[in-house]
Parts: C-alpha cells; structure tokens; sequence
C-alpha cells in the first residue's frame, strides 16, 4: 500500500498544483477522524455532493485514487440512484489507516519544506545535510525529505 499511496500523492501534488496543502490536509483529516471514531460510520463515508470535499479534494482524479488506495469504495445509499452517491470505509484497519495518515502528514510537511523554505532536512542531491539521503536535484528532480522519521519523495525542484 506505501508504494501506491506515494503514487497517488506525487500525482495528487502535479494535479492540484498550489492547492495540494489542501488536498492532503482533507484526506489525512478523513483518516484522522476514522481513527480517532472508528466505529462510527458518518465519520468512514464522505459524499461525493459534498461541496467542501469537491473544492479541496473530490475534484482530483488522484484525490479520490488515494482514497481508494486506503480502502475507500464508491457506494450508494440510494439503490436506484444511477451512479455512487459517496465514498465508504467498510472496514476501518486502525494500522493501515494509521500508516496512511502519517505518509499523508510527512508528505505535507515534505511539500511545504520544498516549496516555502523551513527546518526539515532537505537534500538537493549533494552529500549531506542532516537527514537528506541524496537525490537528483535541480528542476524536476526528486527530493529526499526527511520528517518525523519518515522520508517522502516529493516531486519538485529542490533549489
């Protein structure tokens, strides 16, 4: 599951562009708050008509991807509706979720270091830097980010 949820980040950050802090902070929001409610089911479904979950991350193809990857289905409440009505968490595996809100958080964390400056450890693809571990630098390479004990790639310009 890490190497697909990365997948659909990187593709996340290309297809949302200046709003991906956005993007990423709903989704990890929606991991948080199954964790932290597991049992209750209003907390494991998001509509698809919802109009803050459409502006910040339904309208990405990769948005809703991501959300697949962690387990979500498309699910109606109607059986006659022509098409899914929502998004639904049928079974909330607390480790899977738990590892997928930290990937989600570190990438933020990844994303707003390289592109706004900060105290992360960023490696520009040179020999040190206290936790970047190489990588190719320069406009479109990869960085190498290391936060809270993870390392994300993040698909950007280190410069």
């Amino acid at each position: 599951m890490a190497f697909s949820l990365l997948n659909h980040v990187r593709s996340l950050r290309t297809e949302a562009g200046p709003d991906f802090d956005a993007a990423l902070s709903t989704a990890a929001t929606l991991l948080e708050n199954i964790l932290e409610h597991p049992a209750e089911e209003k907390y494991r479904t998001v509509r698809h008509s919802n109009n803050t979950f459409q502006r910040r991350l339904g309208r990405f193809p990769s948005g809703l991807a991501l959300l697949r990857a962690v387990g979500f289905e498309d699910a109606t409440q109607d059986p006659e509706a022509a098409a899914p009505t929502h998004l639904a968490l049928p079974d909330a595996d607390a480790a899977a979720l738990a590892h997928a809100f930290v990937v989600l958080r570190a990438a933020q964390e990844a994303a707003q270091q390289v592109d706004g400056g900060g105290d992360a450890a960023v490696s520009d693809g040179g020999s040190g830097g206290s936790g970047g571990s190489g990588g190719s630098g320069g406009d479109g390479g990869v960085c190498f980010v290391r936060v809270s004990c993870v390392c994300v790639l993040v698909l950007a310009g280190c410069g």
